[in-house]
């Protein structure tokens, strides 16, 4: 167990508690559960990811102790290479890039939105429309699936080294499953998920996917790497969620 003391003074960022803790010469990122599972959410949200053959950070649970009560977290390693890469979220990348911070009027189309920012992108990087555009469809059906409401563009990041750019792995998955940390019948997860609020394109939960017929592919492509969902050692509760916004998905049209 890890022994943090009272190294966390503040909330970093959101609504957890987190600190970059050294572990051996190498930085990781620790996060406390606020009561909400999000330990359990994130190292199991990450396990599908990768048996879909996503690239992802992978979190792994620990018991902490912070001023003396016994807390559930999860750790991971940076994913950067320390004095060579640095990291920009693409909040802070295109509001430097617009001199601004990204604000857009309410009720701008989704597409439009999701547009401008591939295009913001791709005239300030090397990497393409077409990787831009590709990596953040993944995103966005990865986070329908999963429900995650809580995907802006803070907690999507580009890396660079050296004037060349590449995407982060998928981090930062602790607010999905309908946030709940029980089993929940077919009706209840039915009506949440109808509930849900999701980002950073749209509300809408169509709209967000801007292009659906895209996301089902994908969606059938990582279903045949991961074979049965049942036997990821994956939590129940967290599959019947899954396997409902899977369906729920490959019913949507255009």
């Amino acid at each position: 167990m890890l022994d943090v003391g009272s190294i966390f003074g503040y909330n970093s960022s959101g609504v957890q508690l987190k600190k970059w803790y050294m572990i051996d010469n190498i930085p990781h990122l620790l996060k406390v559960d606020t009561g909400k599972d999000e330990a359990n959410k994130e190292v199991y949200a990450s396990k599908l990811a990768k048996a879909f053959g996503l690239y992802c950070v992978d979190y792994k649970l620990v018991t902490v102790k912070h001023n003396g009560v016994k807390k559930l977290a999860c750790l991971c390693e940076s994913f950067l290479e320390s004095g060579l890469d640095t990291e920009c979220t693409l909040y802070d990348f295109i509001s430097a890039k617009l001199d601004n911070v990204v604000s857009f009027k309410k009720g701008t189309p989704a597409k439009e939105i999701f547009d401008f920012i591939v295009d913001t992108i791709d005239s300030n990087t090397n990497l393409g429309k077409s990787t831009i555009s590709n990596y953040l469809l993944m995103i966005l059906t990865f986070d329908f699936i999963i429900c995650n409401e809580d995907r802006h563009l803070n907690n999507i990041s580009l890396i660079e080294r050296d004037g060349e750019y590449r995407f982060a792995p998928l981090f930062d998955n602790g607010n999905s499953f309908l946030g709940v940390k029980r089993a929940m019948p077919l009706s209840e997860i039915r009506t949440r998920s109808r509930l849900l609020k999701p980002k950073p394109f749209s509300s809408n939960q169509k709209k967000n996917l801007i292009n659906i017929a895209y996301c089902k592919n994908l969606l059938s492509s990582w279903l045949r790497n991961a074979g049965d969902l049942r036997n990821l050692g994956i939590p129940m509760e967290y599959i019947t969620i899954v396997e409902y916004r899977i369906k729920e998905l490959m019913r949507m049209e255009e």
